[in-house]
């Protein structure tokens, strides 16, 4: 299998949660459009701005600003997250951001939410639904220490998945804010799975800037 099939097949077990990544920023002024489930190919692109230092990526249809390094690239999803859908890499149900050789990148996705339901009830339905656990494709998530994406408490996993190679590693980080579930993940097929506090800093450094757009 090519490394673009198996980087594929990984991130649809992990993506589910997809990494709400770790992160504390402050508040933007950018208006938000809510998730819509009649949501299609034509929805507005999203906005963004490049600079000698990197890119600002905006996401209105998901409500997040985040930034990137200048020579990433881009592919916005276009379609709700639903339980069940583990996202893969492209997917139309997550936010694509990646290096140009396609490793590492980032995804991030958000599903509504039931009214009431806690960081912790919303973990449960994602793993019972297998949408962030694919026993076939990687080991079980291994619990990190709770962290936060911008104002939000979140939970924090990494990720180790051997049919996408001994080096493929991930992290995985779980939030809520307002109506919605936000999940970011932050994977690299070549990272070295023995790295992993690396990669959690790395991630840290690229969601320093994360901030959701006001509702």
């Amino acid at each position: 299998m090519s490394s673009h099939g198996r980087r594929a097949q990984m991130a649809s077990v992990v993506a589910g949660a997809l990494l709400v990544v770790v992160a504390t920023s402050a508040c933007t002024s950018a208006p938000s459009t809510p998730v819509n489930s009649t949501a299609s190919t034509s929805a507005s692109p999203p906005a963004s701005t490049t600079s000698a230092a990197g890119q600002t990526y905006a996401s209105d249809r998901l409500g997040y600003r985040l930034r990137l390094p200048l020579n990433w690239g881009s592919r916005p999803g276009y379609l709700d997250w639903e339980l069940g859908v583990a996202p893969t890499p492209g997917s139309p149900s997550v936010d694509t951001l990646s290096a140009p050789a396609g490793n590492p990148f980032i995804l991030v996705a958000r599903p509504q939410r039931p009214s009431g339901e806690t960081l912790g009830e919303w973990l449960v339905q994602l793993q019972n639904t297998k949408t962030i656990v694919n026993p076939d494709l990687c080991t079980p998530p291994t619990a990190e220490a709770d962290t936060s994406l911008a104002s939000e408490p979140a939970k924090s996993f990494s990720l180790r998945c051997p049919s996408d190679g001994p080096d493929a590693l991930g992290v995985l980080v779980l939030a809520m804010h307002g109506r919605f579930g936000y999940a970011l993940m932050c994977f690299d097929a070549n990272w070295g799975a023995t790295r992993t506090e690396e990669l959690f800093k790395q991630c840290r450094e690229w969601s320093t800037s994360f901030t959701y757009l006001p509702a």
